[in-house]
């Protein structure tokens, strides 16, 4: 999404965009650990909070939600 150099629809892990996603580096990646979240409501605060806010350094944010599956426990 935010690869300079797609190759195939897939990152080429190797353009400044990729590596600064890869590095952690940017705060337009943000991965959620729904594991250590207690709700869907919780999730939905976070996200909203942050979406108020415009990309930094890349053209589009990216929300991951890692073990999304606990959420529905």
């Amino acid at each position: 999404m935010n690869c300079l150099q797609l190759q195939d629809g897939n990152p080429c892990n190797e353009c400044a965009n990729c590596q600064t996603i890869n590095e952690g580096k940017t705060l337009d990646y943000v991965e959620i650990d729904a594991a250590s979240h207690t709700g869907v409501d919780n999730i939905r605060e976070e996200i909203l909070d942050k979406v108020a806010y415009p990309p930094t350094m890349l053209k589009k944010k990216i929300y991951v939600i890692d073990e999304v599956h606990m959420l529905s426990k």
